[in-house]
């Protein structure tokens, strides 16, 4: 399968690495690795209120973290031509590594609660989750590129 428009090949690549990241989050906190999902920042910022969050809540923060990760695809597929597809996962991934730190950033800044004071753990399951997120979407638009 491929499409054709870069703007969508762009929002479904990035959106089909938010929910692998997302689930992928949901695995660190399962196991104890990390003390919140990595879903539970949009819920967070989306709801006003920290953890703990419903079933509903986290499915609706995953929506919400895939959608976002999806419009970072779309500026991944505009910067292509730009910065052209030598090296095209190295360059992926610190396109979608720069809103991760831009959120812990605000977030520190802003001091939201439920977003500060987190465990090394937690940043480096979200560093390590935000990464996979990157390189999937990478992945997924090579895949759906036209041939």
């Amino acid at each position: 399968m491929s499409i054709n428009d870069r703007f969508t090949r762009g929002w479904v690549a990035g959106t089909l690495g938010g929910f692998i990241g997302g689930l992928l989050g949901f695995l660190s906190y399962t196991f104890g690795i990390s003390q919140m999902r990595f879903t539970d920042w949009s819920a967070v910022l989306v709801f006003g209120r920290p953890q703990p969050f419903s079933l509903a809540d986290q499915i609706y923060g995953l929506i919400v973290t895939a959608g976002s990760t999806g419009v970072i695809g779309i500026v991944f597929a505009f910067l292509i031509p730009v910065i052209n597809k030598e090296n095209i996962y190295f360059k992926g991934w610190i396109i979608f590594l720069i809103p991760w730190w831009t959120l812990y950033l605000v977030t520190a800044l802003a001091k939201i609660e439920g977003l500060i004071n987190l465990s090394v753990m937690t940043a480096l399951s979200d560093g390590i989750v935000t990464s996979i997120t990157g390189l999937v979407g990478v992945y997924f638009y090579r895949l759906l590129e036209p041939k």
